[in-house]
């Protein structure tokens, strides 16, 4: 995807993903193909519905790196068949693999178009265009299922959303910038994001800067297990400080659904945004059964039972 062509040895049993994202997309087409993968980054490593449906990965997968700074003696010795890497990593990194003679694939997985145009690489070189040809078929399908829908709405009959992100590390909330992709889900939905017009990524918010935006729904997400979406939701709705807000006053503070991996991005943002149209709009979507969507995506395309998977959040 970064528009040059790369020579590939088939079939690729053995797969380095420096984009954790990757790593998640490669486990859609089955815990055979996860299998393949013997390095990874942080987000993989700990991701735990990775460690639900492929008990063994944590223990197999080798830790290499980020798209910016890799361990390239740590790569070489793992012998993969290729390195799948991310659009905004660094291309001296990429030089330097290659020049061991390890194709590298630069992926983008963070909008809806390149998601499925990663999907359809991803499974080119998986040796599994046909699981590949359903997956995209699947999510095209929830985008148009859903768009249909809210494409027409007036911004009177869209409700103003805000998404925050509890950071552990920082211990504070973060709302996506203009670059992210949850804006973007937020529209899909039917609502209007209140913090895209922040710069970047991540931007450290206040309840002061949130009742300026007086929000009418805000959802929380967390990606770290001890700390879930349902406990940040809490903190908010226990601060005196958060209380002007009119999402608070109203009880309209959801915390977004988490399976191992947060529903917002990733190859689950597809149950995100069903979760957010019925959210959003239920009138509009009543006949949406988003856990029914969920177990179909468990069962089709990671091979697991639904009965297994714990979801932590709120479920319509």
């Amino acid at each position: 995807m970064s528009g040059n062509s790369v020579k590939i040895k088939e079939p690729v049993n053995r797969v380095v993903s420096l984009y954790g994202i990757a790593t998640q997309v490669i486990y859609l087409f089955g815990v055979t193909q996860g299998k393949k993968v013997v390095g990874s980054t942080p987000l993989a490593l700990h991701d735990g519905f990775i460690h639900l449906i492929d008990p063994g990965s944590g223990k197999r997968m080798v830790f290499v790196g980020s798209p910016r700074k890799a361990n390239v003696e740590t790569i070489e010795k793992l012998n993969p068949g290729v390195v799948f890497t991310a659009y905004w990593g660094d291309p001296r990194l990429n030089e330097q693999i290659e020049s061991l003679g390890i194709p590298v694939v630069v992926l983008n997985l963070e909008s809806v178009k390149n998601f499925t145009k990663g999907v359809e690489i991803i499974g080119k070189i998986l040796g599994e265009e046909k699981k590949a040809s359903e997956i995209v078929s699947f999510y095209e399908g929830a985008v148009s299922f859903v768009t249909n829908r809210t494409s027409k709405l007036p911004d009177s009959k869209r409700p103003r959303v805000l998404l925050l992100e509890y950071s552990m590390k920082d211990k504070v909330f973060k709302a996506p910038g203009r670059d992210f992709f949850q804006n973007r889900l937020i529209e899909m939905a039917g609502g209007i994001s209140v913090s895209a017009n922040l710069p970047g990524g991540w931007n450290v918010v206040n309840a002061e800067q949130v009742a300026k935006w007086d929000p009418d729904i805000i959802i929380v997400v967390s990606y770290w297990p001890k700390f879930p979406a349902t406990k940040a939701k809490e903190e908010i709705l226990s601060d005196p400080a958060w209380k002007a807000v009119k999402a608070v006053e109203d009880g309209k503070v959801y915390a977004m659904p988490n399976d191992g991996e947060s529903w917002d991005f990733g190859p689950k943002w597809v149950l995100g945004l069903y979760w957010m149209a019925k959210l959003f709009h239920p009138s509009f979507f009543s006949d949406l059964n988003v856990t029914a969507k969920a177990d179909q995506l468990y069962s089709e395309f990671y091979g697991i039972n639904p009965k297994e998977v714990k979801i932590v959040g709120d479920m319509p």
